[in-house]
């Protein structure tokens, strides 16, 4: 039988405040006394019922921290399996009482007793997640956390559907607390399933939360869950938080990460994308902080000629910029602008294109921290550039690093003259330049003959195969007549998007490349402006009239025909709103100012006999304020009577005897503007 007034003083000595330099020895003897105490004589009730009186005893949260010693002695204690089932039954049944209080210390009491358990007996496993799922939504902010604490040790990450799992993450995600968030987060496992979760984290408006995250992803090996584009949205975040806080957990995050890897700085690069801007700043980082003990000698491999990977001219390149001011460590780490020419040089005739192209890259941009006091090497590095800049061959990826290091080493008038130089050689190459082969054109022929039949096909839609091809259509323009259907397709799609960013580029594009086709196929070109610009006015597309104007009057100013039939276009468009008899009148002048405006563009002659008819009708019937400059104009351009044809004089018949369309909806404006699209023809 337990002295029950032992036991009392022993939960007393625990609850009392230690020595300010003693609390560790002071804890350790009270949990002893306890557990001589237990082993004498096993007293559960008793304890049992002296926690609950502590428990309920909060005095306006004064001895909350004597509660906190009582109940980390008596988690500690060692308790046989019987007992500790038994103690864990009192934590559940205690954490469903009303009284905040004991729901809140019997929590606290499970979750540290799981903390000192090296095993949970299976037969209380499913009791105490059935309980704690519950406590996980009580609205108690500290139960909560507690409650996560218990979690943490009844989670099952290899199971993909551990409901453990999926309420933390629940928890770490959604709770409005953020202490709840921070506890849920350091508690979860990190799984494949769980990172994405995490990961999205780094964004919460709690910086608490957001160093947390990096706090659990310092706790796993770089190479280990993330991918390499996770390592880089964690780092990219985390070095640019605008909390100091954040920043300095991504950073010992960075550390930690790189004493994984054995301080190899070179390992550390190779699970990092190196083409991220970031990566440059986590190398300065470390290389700032002195946390890289040793370097390795890259530029001795360098001139020795052995080629270096991406990696390797990744650090060095970021090791010349860190230290550029650093006189002795140019001299001892850094190329002479000759032997630099010499690298260049090597590595663009590299086998391995990829990593070539990368590698030559860092190399251009370790230029720019070069001592550039040798005029010789200098003018030799100049003369280099401009050499490789003017030559086919030029690796694309590599024009803006050696412009940007061209820039550096000239005068501002040099840099002027040498760019006007290279720019000028390479148009004149581009007028020199031989058509497609045979070869080559049949084999763009064929990529397009593809492109049309699929463009036919009910599930492609038409614009984003455009969009995907765009390039290989461009390319074969300057190819034979026999490849016209593709383009006209291509065109077509294109043209008819009423996407209005697609749209305009494409029409930039065809004001420069379409000219001459344009004069071989006019009635394409004229029936695609005819749909666009009725899209345009009677609001089914978002394109600008004036912008679309512009465009299209550039592609074909070398044939009158064209002008003559989009002015046909116009004068058929003003007359045939003029007739309608359910629109108001500020309406119509509102729709026929836009085709007024471009007939005023149009340079229409008096060849076609029909234009010249509906002309005079238009200056009589349109009351414009610019009227009267308008037929000045005819009176200019047109010197004799309009010569009419049989058709001609059938259509004006035609024309006259039909029905007016009434403007109700869309519908009937689509009537009306395809109509006067085929009248239209020249």
């Amino acid at each position: 039988m337990v002295d029950v007034s032992e036991l009392h003083e022993i939960l007393q000595e625990a609850a009392a405040e230690p020595p300010a330099n003693d609390e560790g020895f002071h804890q350790e003897k009270t949990i002893q006394k306890l557990q001589t105490l237990y082993d004498q004589a096993p007293c559960m009730n008793d304890l049992q019922s002296a926690l609950v009186g502590g428990m309920a005893d909060d005095r306006k949260g004064k001895i909350a921290p004597a509660i906190d010693r009582v109940l980390e002695v008596v988690s500690a204690v060692k308790y046989s399996t019987e007992d500790v089932l038994v103690i864990l039954q009192f934590g559940i049944r205690c954490s469903q009482a009303e009284d905040k209080q004991i729901r809140l210390r019997s929590t606290q009491l499970v979750a540290l007793l799981l903390q000192n358990l090296p095993e949970i007996p299976d037969s209380i496993w499913d009791e105490l997640v059935e309980s704690m799922l519950i406590r996980v939504r009580d609205k108690i902010v500290a139960i909560r956390v507690q409650t996560v604490l218990v979690l943490k040790r009844l989670q099952q990450p290899e199971l993909p559907d551990d409901v453990v799992t999926a309420a933390l993450l629940r928890l770490a995600v959604v709770d409005t607390n953020k202490e709840v968030r921070v506890a849920a987060v350091e508690s979860v496992a990190l799984t494949q399933l769980s990172v994405g979760d995490l990961l999205i984290r780094v964004r919460d408006i709690s910086f608490d939360v957001r160093c947390a995250v990096f706090r659990v992803f310092s706790q796993t090996h770089v190479k280990d869950i993330c991918t390499a584009l996770d390592r880089m949205y964690l780092l990219d975040q985390g070095l640019q938080d605008r909390h100091p806080s954040v920043v300095e957990s991504c950073q010992a995050m960075v550390v930690h990460w790189l004493r994984q890897c054995h301080d190899n700085m070179l390992e550390f690069l190779e699970y990092l994308a190196l083409d991220h801007p970031v990566c440059a700043v986590v190398v300065q980082f470390l290389l700032d902080k002195a946390a890289i003990s040793d370097l390795p000698p890259i530029k001795s491999k360098a001139l020795l000629g052995s080629t270096l990977t991406p990696t390797e001219s990744f650090l060095w390149k970021e090791q010349c910029i860190h230290f550029k001011k650093d006189h002795e460590f140019v001299e001892d780490n850094c190329p002479t602008l000759p032997a630099y020419c010499d690298l260049l040089r090597h590595n663009a005739e590299a086998t391995e294109k990829a990593a070539a192209v990368l590698v030559g890259r860092h190399l251009l941009q370790l230029g720019t921290a070069l001592d550039f006091q040798d005029e010789v090497g200098r003018r030799l590095l100049i003369n280099s550039l401009r050499e490789w800049l003017g030559e086919w061959t030029f690796e694309s990826q590599w024009i803006q690093d050696a412009v940007s290091l061209l820039a550096i080493l000239c005068e501002e008038f040099e840099f002027i003259q040498y760019m006007t130089e290279i720019t000028s050689d390479i148009y004149d190459a581009m007028q020199e330049c031989e058509s497609l082969s045979p070869t080559k054109r049949r084999a763009m022929s064929e990529r397009l003959d593809a492109i049309d039949q699929r463009m036919d096909e009910a599930d492609v839609p038409s614009q984003k195969m455009a969009l995907n091809h765009t390039i290989v259509f461009w390319r074969v323009l300057n190819a034979d007549d026999e490849d016209g259907d593709s383009k006209h397709t291509c065109i077509r799609q294109m043209l008819h998007s009423n996407d209005h960013g697609f749209c305009s580029e494409t029409l930039q594009l065809l004001s420069v490349f379409y000219p001459a086709l344009a004069n071989l196929h006019l009635d394409l070109i004229v029936a695609t402006i005819q749909s666009i610009f009725c899209s345009i006015v009677y609001g089914t597309s978002a394109i600008p009239l004036d912008e679309a104007a512009v465009y299209f009057l550039s592609i074909f100013p070398e044939k009158d025909a064209a002008h003559d039939a989009l002015s046909l276009q116009c004068c058929v468009e003003i007359l045939a709103i003029a007739e309608l008899k359910n629109l108001p009148k500020r309406d119509k002048e509102a729709l026929q100012k836009h085709w007024w405006t471009l007939l005023q563009s149009l340079e229409w002659t008096d060849r076609n006999g029909r234009l010249v008819v509906l002309l005079e009708e238009v200056g009589g019937a349109f009351k414009a304020a610019d009227a009267t400059k308008f037929k000045a104009r005819m009176e200019q351009v047109i010197q004799s009577p309009p010569h009419l044809t049989d058709h001609d004089t059938q259509w004006a018949v035609a024309s006259a005897k039909m029905n007016v369309v009434d403007f109700g909806d869309s519908e009937e404006v689509e009537v009306i503007s395809s109509t006067s699209g085929n009248e239209s023809e020249f």
